[in-house]
């Protein structure tokens, strides 16, 4: 995954952080021999307390699939007996962090709705269906601060710089 991740570097007892990432996926359909490649676009808000204990959030994906038959020498066959899936999942979710300040670990969970529109091509049928769902999903990593997350517990702690202790 390629990711950018755009920080709020501030003052207050709170941190915010806006993540977009976008990367490649792969789908494996039901009762199907051919597995589906494709791109996805996420969007994460995330919001933590003063102390960097709690976090919670949304996120918003939009991801695409799809492939197409191939014929007896190789070549893709476009439009027959192929498929293709799009799908937006909308997820809340929130996530509890501990450990000491060079390395924390997280566990969370969140819940939300997933839409699908999903096509499938045979040479004289077109199949479109669209479906939504309830979406649960649960989380656990660990992560190590950045220099951004070092920088905002320097302005929090007031230091200015490196200081000789006496």
């Amino acid at each position: 995954f390629m990711t950018l991740g755009l920080a709020q570097a501030q003052h207050k007892p709170e941190s915010s952080l806006l993540i977009f990432n976008v990367g490649f996926t792969e789908a494996s359909p039901e009762d199907s021999d051919n597995n589906l490649s494709g791109n996805t676009f996420s969007l994460n808000y995330e919001k933590s307390d003063w102390k960097g204990r709690l976090a919670g959030g949304f996120a918003i994906a939009y991801s695409t699939t799809s492939a197409d038959s191939l014929n007896a020498a190789g070549q893709e066959l476009q439009r027959l007996n192929s498929a293709s899936y799009e799908v937006v999942p909308i997820l809340l979710y929130g996530k509890v962090l501990f450990g000491s300040p060079k390395a924390k670990g997280y566990v969370g969970g969140g819940f939300g709705i997933q839409f699908s529109n999903i096509k499938y091509f045979t040479q004289n049928v077109q199949v479109t269906d669209r479906e939504s769902g309830f979406l649960v999903g649960g989380v656990a990593g660990a992560a190590r601060p950045g220099p951004m997350d070092r920088l905002r517990g320097a302005c929090r702690a007031g230091a200015t710089g490196p200081r000789k202790l006496p």
